[in-house]
């Protein structure tokens, strides 16, 4: 099983997917792992310390092709190290990921390419990609949890930090999931801890748990 936590930067993925880690785990004795996001150590390695809208076409291409490599990479290795764990207790494999490998790089990627026609190629091989996805996550025990922007972000002078580029974000999302008739869930609850109670309530309906 794997559960997505998917939506803009800054919504709490991180902070919430390690709860509901901690939270399962508590529950089955450790049969859960965690996927964290990969995107600032990408554009730590390619020394990015502006926003990457700005950046020219070229490079926000190779940072999102990058991306999208090492989250999908970052994935094996933590299913692969949770499946021996959860063998050798007889536990399936089940993963919570903050990030999506390639439904947030298709977001973001949109929102930054769609003007410009020497991106069409790109975006093309995205959504080609996603239509495959749709399949995987239809028949793989796959779950989507999206994530709405609801808590202010610090500006760091890389990440936007206005809730309309947020928004959009969580929008463009949607709109993707309900373009592929994707079925998710979208958070309701503000609070930490509401939402931890949602999510969990939603895995465990699934599991049989």
């Amino acid at each position: 099983m794997i559960v997505s936590l998917v939506g803009t930067h800054g919504s709490g993925k991180s902070v919430q997917g390690e709860l509901v880690v901690g939270a399962l785990n508590g529950f089955d004795g450790g049969g859960w792992g965690f996927v964290p996001e990969i995107a600032r150590e990408i554009l730590n390695r390619f020394n990015i310390t502006e926003n990457l809208g700005v950046l020219p076409v070229e490079k926000i291409i190779e940072v999102q092709r990058e991306i999208l490599s090492a989250k999908r990479k970052k994935r094996e290795e933590i299913k692969s190290s949770v499946q021996i764990k959860n063998y050798i207790k007889n536990y399936p494999r089940s993963l919570i990921e903050d990030r999506h490998p390639l439904l947030d790089v298709y977001a973001y990627s949109i929102y930054w390419l769609s003007r410009h026609p020497s991106a069409a190629l790109f975006l093309d091989e995205l959504k080609k990609e996603v239509e495959e996805e749709t399949k995987i996550i239809r028949t793989e025990d796959q779950y989507i949890i999206v994530v709405p922007p609801n808590i202010p972000l610090i500006a760091d002078g890389v990440r936007n930090d206005t809730f309309h580029f947020r928004d959009t974000i969580n929008y463009i999302i949607l709109g993707i999931l309900d373009s592929y008739n994707i079925q998710y869930l979208l958070l309701r609850e503000k609070s930490m801890a509401g939402r931890l109670e949602e999510i969990l309530y939603y895995i465990q309906s699934r599991v049989g748990r």
